[in-house]
């Protein structure tokens, strides 16, 4: 009378085809009573694959990516400037940031290269040619704040990033930067208006 989801997860890598024995009992008729299918026998697309463009069930030279605790896909969608955001099983994606072309203005983001979505639902963006990170709040319509680097100007400087290409945030809230062209890796703290060099910076 329902709809059972059962998950079956292998717990390391397998050289050989894996097979899971699911046994019915009682009465019931296979495709009668019930059916079983499955989502996956190997590699499939969950998100994109419908050539390059910029609907939202495409993508266009996509980067990095971020998979919540729930399964959806948030990918760093470069030439498109944006965020998309894919539920899993989804046909089609949707924008949560940027999407309105290139651009400096809170609610652009050019060429984003890496997306880290925290625990709360934020999403942090490595928006790469404007050499800064942003972070959009989940009512995505408010557009995006600046949170590490000087929008749209870059250099050496502890309060600037030059092509950061990717970002990740600790339960701690403190923002960590690849800063590509600058050859270091910087630590934002909250609120912070410049940055510590963590790694390289020689």
């Amino acid at each position: 009378g329902g709809v059972a989801v059962i998950t079956a997860t292998i717990s390391d890598v397998q050289s050989k085809d894996v097979i899971i024995p699911l046994t019915i009992t009682g009465t019931s008729t296979i495709d009668t009573d019930y059916s079983t299918s499955f989502a996956s026998k190997g590699v499939n697309t969950v998100a994109g694959g419908n050539g390059k463009g910029s609907n939202n069930n495409q993508l266009d030279e996509p980067y990095g990516f971020h998979v919540d605790y729930s399964g959806n896909i948030y990918i760093a969608d470069k030439k498109n400037h944006r965020i998309i955001k894919w539920t899993p099983g989804a046909a089609s994606g949707t924008v949560v940031a940027g999407g309105n072309g290139p651009g400096t203005g809170l609610n652009q983001l050019d060429y984003p290269m890496d997306v880290f979505v925290d625990s709360s639902g934020n999403i942090y963006v490595a928006d790469t040619e404007n050499h800064r990170i942003m972070k959009w709040g989940t009512n995505y319509s408010d557009g995006g704040t600046l949170v590490a680097g000087v929008s749209g100007s870059y250099g050496s400087s502890n309060d600037k990033l030059s092509t950061p290409n990717g970002v990740y945030v600790d339960s701690s809230g403190n923002i960590y930067a690849s800063d590509q062209d600058n050859n270091r890796v910087m630590k934002w703290v909250p609120s912070a208006t410049e940055g510590t060099v963590v790694a390289g910076g020689n």
